[in-house]
């Protein structure tokens, strides 16, 4: 008797302290755990089992880029919406924008790690200071531009905000750029307005 009353006991204990916990556990979620070293992770936003995992993709093509980002790399070519993770391949990097001021564009002559792009890809320099990362939303201020983007996801869309600063704004739509092994087989685009564009990626 003495110890269902104690295992009783320890239960009601147990749940009363579990009630305190907050319900948002996100709050404990550092999605930048394994964005270095040999980690392979993909930052960005995403949901479980959803279709696009939005994030930005940086310029290197070598083994510790596998998921388009590496904390130790300060470059950026855009944001694109699919990226593996952890898988210790690259591949994807589907659908890339890349938000600028066209009287401020840098070109990347130190774009040479991919023989594949050509080097005069546009970039901008990536300040980690200036990410906000968490579980299912990333934005990033690119002063290079004069550009905050902040970029979130459902199931199947990703959803991009771009404000900015300066009059010769512009949203780069890059359809040849991929990550790492990743090859490209056939593109497709129609612009069919001046707020509607439809295109797809193989």
């Amino acid at each position: 008797m003495r110890k269902y009353l104690a295992l009783a006991f320890s239960l009601i204990a147990a749940s009363s302290c579990c009630s305190h916990i907050d319900n948002d556990l996100t709050a404990f979620v550092d999605p930048m755990i394994g964005s270095g070293g040999h980690g392979h992770v993909f930052v960005g936003a995403s949901v479980p089992f959803g279709m696009v995992q939005v994030g930005p993709t940086q310029m290197k093509d070598t083994w510790d880029w596998c998921s388009g980002y590496h904390c130790t790399d300060t470059l950026l070519i855009g944001f694109s919406h699919t990226h593996l993770s952890g898988t210790g391949i690259g591949d994807l990097g589907d659908i890339l924008l890349m938000p600028i001021d066209e009287q401020k564009i840098k070109r990347g002559k130190q774009y040479l790690n991919n023989k594949k792009r050509e080097v005069g890809h546009i970039y901008a320099t990536l300040d980690h200071d200036k990410e906000e990362v968490r579980p299912g939303f990333y934005s990033l201020e690119i002063p290079d531009y004069g550009v905050k983007a902040r970029i979130s996801a459902t199931k199947r869309v990703a959803i991009h905000e771009y404000t900015f600063s300066g009059n010769a704004s512009a949203i780069l739509l890059d359809l040849c750029t991929g990550i790492g092994w990743d090859s490209l087989t056939v593109k497709n685009m129609n612009v069919l307005s001046r707020t509607k564009i439809e295109g797809f990626r193989r």
